[in-house]
Formats: structure tokens, sequence, C-alpha cells
């Protein structure tokens, strides 16, 4: 599933490129930062895959008894795959921001532009917090990925609550990015196709919301799992599923000129 939702942001990129590069030729920080998610959704699915292939979505019982060495692996890349979706969710979201200031430009101040750059900064905020909440859970570092290593782990409920708390925050933050343009596109100037067309493009955004909604219900697998490469794998699902649907949201509205 998720190689397919990489396929098509993919395709929704491409579009992005020839547009930014032969139709409007120009390359503003929307894009670049389209192109960062781009980099780092890639690298997320790669490590998903890698995950896969190391158990996830099988049973734990069944993985103790024929390939108990992949149980450190794919916990590893559990957290590998974890660090570069978040960090992925959150510049898509930065590159929506961007794009939706671009669109208004420079005549629209007050409010409206200070809602936007409150969203951007809490959105940057809340999602660097969680990178060394979850790298430090373990004493040592070591014992995340591997049981056997002597210490404790006296952060995992830590990263569990803060969790709820960036999910419960990414699935307001999607939501309020499919409204929002509704106050843009309401222009008298703007033809109705065309304000029809981006508000129902920003609108994917609440699929997006769903979805973290969802990942953030599946976060309880994170500590009451007791067949835990089996039960993550529908967080990895759902968080990879946000993750791509989030860039293909920042694609779509720049490629209007190939419909």
């Amino acid at each position: 599933v998720t190689w397919v939702e990489c396929g098509l942001g993919t395709v929704a990129f491409a579009l992005r490129v020839y547009t930014n590069g032969w139709i409007t030729k120009r390359w503003k920080s929307d894009f670049w930062w389209c192109l960062t998610t781009y980099i780092l959704a890639i690298f997320a699915t790669v490590f998903l895959t890698i995950l896969v292939s190391y158990g996830l979505g099988e049973h734990l019982a069944t993985l103790l008894a024929d390939s108990p060495q992949n149980i450190v692996k794919n916990e590893l890349y559990q957290w590998i795959f974890t660090t570069f979706a978040t960090i992925a969710i959150s510049t898509g979201k930065l590159a929506i921001i961007c794009l939706i200031l671009q669109i208004e430009g420079s005549a629209v101040r007050g409010t409206r532009r200070w809602v936007l750059w409150i969203f951007a900064g809490s959105n940057v905020v809340v999602n660097v917090i969680v990178l060394p909440i979850i790298w430090v859970q373990c004493t040592p570092t070591a014992k995340l990925w591997d049981e056997s290593i002597p210490g404790s782990c006296t952060g995992r409920a830590r990263n569990q609550m803060y969790g709820y708390f960036q999910g419960s925050f990414g699935a307001f933050l999607d939501l309020a990015m499919a409204i929002y343009p509704i106050f843009i596109f309401w222009n008298p100037k703007m033809q109705l196709h065309v304000k029809i067309g981006l508000m129902t493009l920003f609108g994917f955004g609440v699929v997006a919301a769903v979805c973290a909604s969802i990942k953030t219900r599946e976060l309880s697998t994170l500590t009451a799992a007791s067949d835990v490469t089996f039960q993550l794998a529908s967080l990895n699902i759902w968080a990879a599923t946000e993750m791509w649907v989030i860039f293909i949201v920042a694609c779509i509205p720049p490629i209007r000129p190939f419909f």
C-alpha cells in the first residue's frame, strides 16, 4: 500500500517539478519544503520496507520460533522509520502553509497571516520535541531496540503520552489547513470553478486528519501490545499514509495547469 502511495506522490511531484520549471518558472519556499518532504518520505518508505522484511506484520510467536534475531532489527528499524516519517509529516505541513501564504499574497496581513505563522511554528516545535523523547526512552539507548541489554526504559510511558498530544495536535492542524483556504478562495475576483477546485484539493487535508486520528488511537500498541510485531503494523500503515497524503496535498494545487 505504501509503495502505491509513494508512486502517486512521485507522479504528483514530477508534475510539480515540470510546472515550476517550464510553466510558472518559479522556485519558491513551498517547492523546497516539498522536495525535502519527498526525500524524507522516500527514506521512511524504504525503512518501512526493511521493517517488513524483518517481520513487521508477523506474529511475535512466529518470529521467536523461526528467526528471533530479526526481532532486534525489527525494533531498530521501527524507530528509524518513525523518526523519518515524523519529520516528513512536519515538513509537508510547512510546504502547505508556505503555499497558502503565497496564494494569499503580501496584500493580506493581520490576523490571518499570524494564524498561519503560528501554525507553522507550533508544527515545528511539537514535532521536533518528539524526536529526543523517542530516542531517550531507554538507558542505554540501544535497549530501545534490544531488550536483552541491561538498563531501564523509564521513558516509554512519556513517549506514548506525548505521542497522543502530538497526534491530536497533528490531526487538528490537518483539519485547520483543510478548512482555512475557504476564507482565501471566497474572493469575488476568482472564478467559481477555480474556487471549487482549489477548495476540493485542499479539502483532502481532511483525509490526512482522519489518518492522524487513527494513528493516534493506534499509539496504545506502543506499551500495551503483547504481539508487538503484528500489532504495530497498523500504526505504521496509518503513519505512512498520513505522510504521503500530506505530501500529495502539497503537490496538487500548484499543478492546476494540468487540469
